[in-house]
């Protein structure tokens, strides 16, 4: 029979520390991945149901020890007992201890072989994985192993050991010291840390479903936050990293690769992590003036079109200007080139010239209802009165009520000012209470410069804009009730 043996040099591991629930040498040291304490006493139970052999093998001042988990009926119930050479006790795991968390082969594999890898960083020694016959599992001096059964699965992480831990790998890129890109192994997404994979395409397929995403890279980021399972505890600071990551590529060629992704395969930006997975209010972080040198090299005289907020007005203007149009149809990447100082439509002439909009609001008399009762509430309101317009045909499903927004309002060179539009559509079809909530939320936008966020943040938004409105409304019919009666 086969075994996975993987050894680092140790003289001593006391016994009692892969027994203890919790233990940890590795709490606070920033170069390990593994700081919990729990996944070297949970890979074994794991491996026990899943009818894989889990060995130790090492020496402590007791003398040299082979450690194997087997389990044991104690009054009824399933338990983990330590079976040492000439002697068992019994843990305090049952064998069901971890059935939640611990799932898979890999999370096993990945934990014997994270903590050799942790170890020799530590002791600045080397480790080492091999493939051994039984009659080798045996103590030897200096050394601390672990044997795994080496089952079909096992092997095949073994086979393809790269896909899962990142050592062997020559980074394509360096960000910094602990920020690294890899070329993709398969085109699907994987997210290393301190060497150790933490999230790919196909856990994300196995824990929600759907299909397998594709990405332009791998990734790897030392000082990702992680939970016990050494998986990725925020998946949102994750694609902040790989934001940060793509907008400080200085490499022009990676740089002119990239752009002709986001711009001219946009069939697939809807199958591709970074584009699809990734919330557009992320990508802000492009800066690095390489992509603007790389841009203005491939595409002259190039401004950025949204393709959804295009028209032949738009492109026209354009062109009037000099500047020819360049389509992206991912608002995310029309915000990151727009970061990385690459001009846009937007910045150029102001977000509110690509909507068919009037100033004004004269000719609709509930829309300027609810404008004076906020102002008779917030005085402070009848400041903004003269920037807010009306805006047509905004989008398809009637989704967006108003926007606070910039434009030139007389050409190119004349200073960006900020306005607040209101739906035509939500005018003619809501009420006064909730055109008044509309109102105050894009005030507060318009003095907070806060964007609403993402999807649900807007909906939690719009709840509360409805509760305002109504407040606001009966506290000015109280108001009016008062002075009519006095």
């Amino acid at each position: 029979m086969k075994y996975i043996k993987v050894t680092n040099t140790a003289q001593e591991v006391n016994r009692l520390k892969l027994e203890k629930l919790g233990f940890s040498t590795k709490r606070d040291d920033e170069t390990s991945i593994g700081q919990f304490g729990s996944g070297i006493k949970f890979a074994p139970i794991a491996a026990i149901r899943k009818g894989i052999d889990f060995i130790f093998a090492g020496a402590d001042a007791k003398g040299s020890y082979t450690l194997r988990y087997i389990t044991k009926d104690d009054e009824g119930v399933s338990s983990i007992f330590y079976k040492y050479d000439d002697y068992e006790k019994p843990s305090s795991f049952t064998a069901e201890a971890g059935t939640l968390s611990w799932e898979n082969d890999f999370q096993i594999y990945r934990e014997v072989v994270a903590n050799a890898m942790d170890e020799a960083k530590i002791s600045g020694t080397d480790w080492d994985i091999s493939i051994v016959d039984v009659d080798e599992i045996i103590p030897v001096d200096g050394e601390f192993s672990v044997y795994l059964s080496a089952t079909e699965s096992l092997l095949e992480i073994h086979d393809n050991f790269d896909s899962y831990f990142s050592v062997n790998r020559e980074p394509i890129f360096e960000v910094s010291k602990i920020s690294r890109i890899y070329p993709s192994i398969d085109g699907t997404l994987r997210v290393y840390c301190k060497g150790v994979l933490v999230y790919s395409a196909q856990q994300r397929v196995d824990r929600n479903g759907g299909e397998l995403m594709h990405s332009l890279f791998d990734y790897e980021f030392d000082d990702l936050s992680l939970n016990e399972e050494r998986t990725v505890s925020s998946e949102w600071d994750m694609n902040g990293r790989i934001l940060y990551a793509l907008s400080n590529l200085s490499d022009k060629k990676m740089v002119s690769d990239v752009l002709d992704f986001f711009i001219e395969e946009t069939h697939s930006h809807d199958q591709y992590y970074e584009t699809a997975q990734i919330p557009a209010y992320l990508f802000s972080n492009g800066k690095d003036v390489q992509w603007k040198n790389v841009f203005d090299e491939k595409y002259k005289d190039g401004v950025i079109i949204r393709k959804d907020k295009s028209s032949i007005n738009l492109v026209a203007t354009a062109r009037s200007k000099g500047y020819e149009p360049v389509f992206v149809d991912h608002d995310g990447i029309e915000k990151f080139l727009s970061t990385a100082g690459i001009k846009t439509f937007e910045n150029i002439f102001g977000e509110a010239f690509i909507y068919d909009y009037e100033m004004g609001y004269s000719k609709y008399p509930k829309l300027k209802q609810a404008i004076d009762i906020v102002s008779n509430i917030f005085p402070m309101f009848a400041k903004v009165t003269d920037a807010i317009g009306v805006v047509h045909d905004i989008d398809e499903d009637g989704s967006i009520l108003g926007l606070t927004t910039s434009v030139r309002l007389n050409d190119e060179d004349s200073e960006m000012t900020k306005i607040i539009l209101i739906s035509s559509e939500h005018i003619n079809s809501s009420t006064i209470n909730s055109l008044i909530g509309t109102l105050i939320h894009e005030w507060d936008h318009y003095t907070s410069f806060i964007s609403d966020g993402d999807m649900n943040g807007r909906m939690f938004r719009e709840l509360a804009d409805d509760k305002i409105g109504y407040l606001v409304y009966e506290l000015w019919c109280h108001r009016i009730n008062s002075e009519n009666n006095r």
